[in-house]
């Protein structure tokens, strides 16, 4: 799974699906190896997404660390 070795690296945050997709994430939780749960599923697919996203370039940006300071 993609996860970091270190838990402290990654950062938590709550996300509303509706009830179908949840429903699909159920089910591939139970019927998958992506995860034992509907959390660890979704968490696994956005992972993989974002990680393909910055990988192909989908975007022309750098992105910040959460530690860099705000900019106005």
């Amino acid at each position: 799974m993609a996860r970091p070795k270190n838990k402290s690296e990654t950062k938590s945050f709550t996300v509303s699906v509706p009830i179908r997709l949840y429903d699909y994430l159920t089910h591939l939780a139970r019927h998958s190896v992506l995860g034992a749960s509907e959390s660890e599923v979704s968490s696994y697919l956005l992972t993989q997404q974002v990680m393909e996203m910055l990988k192909t370039g989908f975007h022309d940006l750098k992105v910040p660390s959460s530690s860099a300071p705000a900019v106005d």
